[in-house]
């Protein structure tokens, strides 16, 4: 049996041309590398089954859908697309997950809903995050794999606005998890 101080938390940035993705502290990215939405999506499906077979995480936190003004319906179709694939390889890997919305994670993150993406990038470096490539998407998943570990109470101490935002969570139940 895990206990709680071991659960490993998957944070999920998704996106169909860029996606971000954190555990352990280290993030990364998935950049399929062609405009192809089929092969994208494949791209997104392999990444994402690799990387759930290595680090078998015990849930995942991911960036809920959120459309702006300046997104067009095309934009919003193709984030849908990469979403679902992700949610549905967790499915298929028996992962479950939570959604934080943008704003809920530039909040936690910075103590701001409106933050900009180079304030998110320095707050998760401050924090001590590894962003391999050094982008936004990086530095969102980390935040989103933080508050994982904030919500199963194993991670460090959290700010205000992170505290708000685990207790707003209804967190699943962990199978094989101790308290």
């Amino acid at each position: 049996m895990t206990r709680s101080a071991d659960i490993k938390v998957m944070g999920i940035d998704p996106s169909c041309t860029r996606a971000g993705l954190c555990i352990g502290g280290v993030a990364e990215v998935i950049q399929p590398g062609t405009t192809n939405i089929g092969l994208r999506l494949e791209a997104i499906a392999n990444h994402m089954d690799r990387s759930l077979a290595r680090h078998q995480p015990h849930v995942a936190v991911i960036e809920a859908y959120a459309q702006s003004s300046k997104m067009g319906v095309k934009s919003f179709a193709r984030l849908a697309e990469a979403g679902g694939q992700f949610r549905l390889s967790l499915h298929k890997a028996q992962v479950p997950w939570v959604e934080v919305t943008p704003q809920q994670l530039k909040m936690a993150a910075t103590g701001a809903g409106n933050a900009k993406k180079p304030e998110m990038i320095a707050a998760a470096e401050a924090a001590g995050a590894v962003l391999v490539s050094g982008v936004d998407d990086e530095a969102d998943a980390f935040w989103l794999e933080q508050a994982g570990l904030a919500g199963y109470h194993t991670g460090p101490d959290v700010s205000a606005p992170m505290f708000d935002l685990v207790d707003s969570i209804e967190w699943p139940h962990l199978m094989g998890v101790a308290a």
